[in-house]
């Protein structure tokens, strides 16, 4: 059987805590995803000014054996979590073709780097894919009471409401952002969220947080309706309880993304069968 590529994207700021365990944890995810006939080529870390140990610890990741797929993009200053993203994903092309990888048999996966994302969920979310059944795949955090009654709620109301509108499918989380793409329609939608991104700025005044939503939205307007799978809960040891004005500046992009995408990706309402 032909083996898949796997590449990953990080942002990474101030993980020191997790970045280890995040790279020995994938590694361990790895062999599992080789008995699928997935081949993880990379984990592209875009160390993002961070001002603790993340660098050091990663560029020492990338040299052990089990680890050497590590890649490190190095910021010397913190630009926030949009432009890590697009820097991984430009650093994540550049690997591909580097290495002549075919884009029909290549996938690119962003996750987090603080283990909100679990690298035990790799081979859950590329199976869509590998199976032909997808070629876009997002996958979404059961969040619970854990991370606060009032974080669990925000995120169903509004991932519930942003999912509906505009991809006619049920996601219980705001911007959910562990998603895997076959890169033949990453290439095509990479130059598309580029300018929805700068778009957005210009409209916005802030850069565009919810961009991994947007990538979706961009993947089905070129029809490819994503595939959506459900992850695992979030380890009590990464738990985060987002205070009352994060929420508050969450509630604020969710709705300045939703009056953007009304306006650049108009459709009518869609209800679930």
């Amino acid at each position: 059987m032909e083996k898949w590529n796997l590449i990953i994207y990080t942002p990474a700021y101030n993980v020191e805590k997790t970045i280890g365990e995040l790279l020995d944890r994938t590694a361990k995810a790895a062999k599992g995803l080789e008995e699928a006939s997935v081949s993880l080529a990379a984990l592209v870390i875009v160390n993002d000014g961070s001002t603790d140990n993340t660098k050091t610890l990663a560029v020492k990741a990338s040299r052990r054996k089990k680890t050497s797929f590590a890649r490190i993009v190095d910021k010397p200053k913190n630009e926030g979590p949009t432009k890590a993203l697009f820097d991984g994903m430009e650093e994540s092309l550049a690997i591909a073709q580097e290495r002549g990888y075919a884009p029909e048999r290549t996938i690119m996966v962003r996750m987090d780097s603080d283990l909100e994302h679990q690298p035990e969920d790799l081979p859950r979310l590329v199976e869509p894919i590998t199976a032909g059944k997808a070629s876009a795949v997002v996958g979404y955090i059961p969040y619970d009471e854990r991370s606060g009654k009032e974080a669990m709620e925000f995120n169903l109301r509004a991932g519930l409401e942003e999912s509906r509108r505009f991809l006619g499918a049920d996601i219980p989380q705001f911007c959910p952002g562990f998603n895997a793409i076959r890169l033949d329609l990453f290439s095509k939608i990479h130059t598309k969220l580029v300018a929805a991104a700068r778009k957005y700025e210009r409209e916005m005044k802030e850069d565009m947080l919810a961009m991994d939503f947007v990538e979706l939205i961009i993947a089905k307007n070129m029809g490819a309706q994503p595939e959506i799978v459900k992850l695992l809960p979030i380890e009590d040891k990464t738990i985060k309880k987002p205070t009352p004005e994060k929420l508050k500046y969450y509630q604020s992009c969710h709705e300045k993304t939703m009056r953007f995408l009304e306006k650049e990706y108009p459709i009518r309402e869609q209800s679930l069968p």
